[in-house]
């Protein structure tokens, strides 16, 4: 099986899986480690598969168990990151009244019970506040870098 077939295979699971229908594990498990791997890093659908595979109660094979446990881990990290960033810049931008407007995806992972995961956050400021917010921003990524070292 090539790379790209077996991601076509991830992929056509993947939706059987989220349907509610158990897909076949024989070819599934023989996809390598880093097919899976850009399959969540494209798709980021590894917590709902995890959440779906868990509440079905399926059997999974070692290999693929593994893969979906690792992403799933990745995702719900960068999901509680952005969720914590999102409520930063909102006390921020209340301190300092800057009226922000926190848009698409960014409302979702702020509201919803699902954790929505996240490439980017669009947050929506008038002209005038451009400079202020860009320093919150800029105050953000420095939290968060010490934070990781």
């Amino acid at each position: 099986m090539t790379a790209t077939r077996d991601a076509v295979s991830l992929r056509a699971a993947a939706l059987s899986i989220l349907a509610g229908r158990e897909p076949d594990w024989t070819r599934l498990g023989r996809c390598s480690a880093a097919t899976w791997q850009v399959f969540f890093r494209t798709e980021r659908c590894a917590l709902a598969l995890k959440t779906r595979l868990t509440a079905a109660g399926c059997t999974v094979p070692e290999r693929a168990r593994a893969e979906i446990e690792r992403a799933a881990t990745r995702e719900l990290q960068r999901i509680l990151s952005a969720r914590g960033q999102l409520l930063h810049i909102g006390r921020l931008a209340a301190a300092h009244a800057i009226p922000a407007i926190v848009l698409k995806g960014g409302v979702a992972a702020l509201t919803s019970a699902a954790p929505v995961d996240l490439h980017d956050v669009d947050v929506l400021v008038r002209p005038p506040y451009g400079p202020a917010s860009a320093d919150m921003v800029s105050r953000v990524r420095n939290l968060l870098a010490r934070l990781k070292s």
